[in-house]
């Protein structure tokens, strides 16, 4: 896989490889790499999705910056290093390096940021830190898809992954929104009233009139503060409450009706658009769950 997969300039350096252990097909698909990083080496690029690098090596000397923040310390091993979608990053590494690095589509972290009322805006560059139950979460992914398994299992450990990253690194959605931007309260209520009708039909113009704004302003609002325009919020909602429906063991035309889809075929063409595998995959998964 060329390292240009990341977004890093000069991918044919001879002191960087990078290998994927798995491809992503859906636009929300959890990926994850494997990078080895040569002594003196410097890798550098601009992030087309959010970044976990894990270190995986031995404490390594690192000179590094991630948009406007700068850090030359020892990275030991389990260091975290975050950079979020859209923003520059430059490494210098003074020693040999092994990371694992894990690539969340910003509309998949987005999604679940705001279901729990956190704001996928304040997810920021980390450049040192430790978090064992992401570090371990990670490697986890990162086993599943070097497994080959073309089964969805890995779909609920990137699940679990994306929750811990979110509520690790995304920041509540103010209770005073600044000006631009919806409240806490008016995301709080607008998550409760999509849980309550997630079954149901109800249009973007219903959410404007219960956050009490017009339905000119309310999507461009709602991006600002969530990440994601209220379509793809409601629509990865509906998803993933078609997954929980499936995986609980009910029948594929059943959870295509509970979580408002129009039909089977229709919650089936945006889950394997989205996630790169078939409803399908996720109830043989849940039968042998519940076997």
């Amino acid at each position: 896989m060329p390292a240009s997969a990341l977004g890093l300039r000069e991918p044919d350096s001879p002191e960087i490889y990078v290998d994927s252990a798995a491809t992503a097909k859906g636009e929300d698909n959890v990926s994850a790499f494997r990078m080895q990083i040569r002594c003196g080496a410097q890798v550098k690029g601009y992030s087309e999705q959010n970044l976990i690098m894990l270190n995986r090596h031995n404490a390594v000397p690192v000179d590094c910056r991630v948009g406007r923040e700068t850090l030359n310390h020892i990275a030991y091993c389990g260091n975290i290093t975050v950079i979020p979608e859209g923003v520059e990053f430059n490494g210098s590494f003074g020693g040999p390096a092994h990371l694992l690095v894990v690539s969340i589509p910003n509309q998949r972290l987005a999604a679940s940021a705001a279901s729990s009322g956190l704001s996928v805006r304040s997810f920021g560059p980390q450049l040192s830190g430790f978090d064992a139950a992401i570090g371990i979460a990670v490697q986890d992914f990162s086993t599943w898809l070097n497994s080959g398994s073309t089964e969805g299992g890995g779909e609920l450990i990137a699940d679990d992954l994306v929750e811990l990253v979110a509520s690790t690194y995304c920041a509540s959605i103010k209770k005073s929104a600044p000006r631009g931007q919806l409240p806490n309260g008016v995301i709080a209520d607008i998550n409760r009233y999509v849980s309550e009708n997630i079954g149901g039909t109800f249009s973007i113009n219903d959410l404007a009139d219960l956050a009490k704004q017009n339905r000119f302003n309310f999507p461009r609002l709602f991006r600002r503060t969530v990440g994601i325009s209220p379509h793809q919020y409601i629509l990865r909602l509906r998803l993933q409450h078609a997954r929980t429906v499936i995986l609980a063991g009910s029948p594929l035309a059943e959870a295509a009706f509970a979580a408002g889809f129009v039909d089977q075929s229709h919650m089936s063409n945006w889950m394997r658009r989205t996630y790169g595998l078939t409803p399908g995959m996720l109830s043989r998964l849940g039968r042998n769950l519940h076997s």
